[in-house]
């Protein structure tokens, strides 16, 4: 999505580079260049576009990820801790997440372009969708078993950081219409689960001998 060359035209070479060895998310970060860490963050959001949820993996990706948006938030120099930005991505596995990632990275080539960016360029503008993103990533951490509770976030996620890389003014106001129902939508699941407890305890307590 960069100017010079497309960031799935990156992400090939880099895995065509690497021969399937030593590919891990800091070596992805250091060789997209501009860009990179958006590229990251879109690529750990791809495994929850289905509906269906991975509490387990949703836990760390999404921590990854608030990691990420915490650092750009801040101004800060973009990397990962070792135990998480220095593993290498298994050689197996490599082609697999190349083959999923380019077809979402070039519809988002397709869609994404700069327009209406006075808002969404600004340093308050930056910020906001940083923060949203924080947000996102906060309620990917939830260990929730239920459907599009990892969905909704995933792709406000995606949407937002497309947007924030291309300067997109009007595809952002898509991705924070999908973050606003991802939030509203695992409120209403926390809510609900509360409430539905509490009516579990009232009549537990109510079966209790007088």
């Amino acid at each position: 999505m960069t100017k010079e060359q497309p960031l799935s035209e990156k992400l090939r070479a880099l895995v065509s580079e690497g021969g399937g060895r030593g590919l891990t998310l800091n070596r992805l970060l250091e060789r997209t260049g501009a860009g990179g860490h958006h590229l990251l963050v879109i690529l750990l959001a791809l495994p929850f576009t289905t509906p269906i949820p991975l509490p387990g993996l949703s836990t760390v990706l999404g921590a990854v990820i608030l990691f990420l948006a915490g650092r750009a938030a801040l101004g800060l120099p973009l990397w990962l801790p070792l135990f998480l930005g220095g593993k290498s991505i298994p050689a197996d596995r490599q082609q697999g997440i190349l083959n999923a990632s380019l077809k979402l990275l070039k519809w988002l080539e397709k869609l994404a372009k700069p327009r209406y960016s006075t808002w969404v360029g600004s340093r308050g503008g930056i910020l906001f969708h940083h923060f949203l993103i924080l947000v996102l990533a906060s309620l990917l951490l939830l260990p929730l078993p239920i459907p599009f509770s990892n969905t909704l976030p995933a792709y406000g996620i995606i949407l937002i950081t497309a947007s924030l890389l291309e300067s997109d003014g009007a595809l952002i106001w898509l991705g924070d219409l999908v973050a606003l129902l991802a939030i509203c939508y695992v409120a209403g699941i926390l809510v609900g689960g509360a409430e539905f407890s509490g009516r579990i305890w009232t009549a537990l307590h109510a079966l209790r001998p007088q």
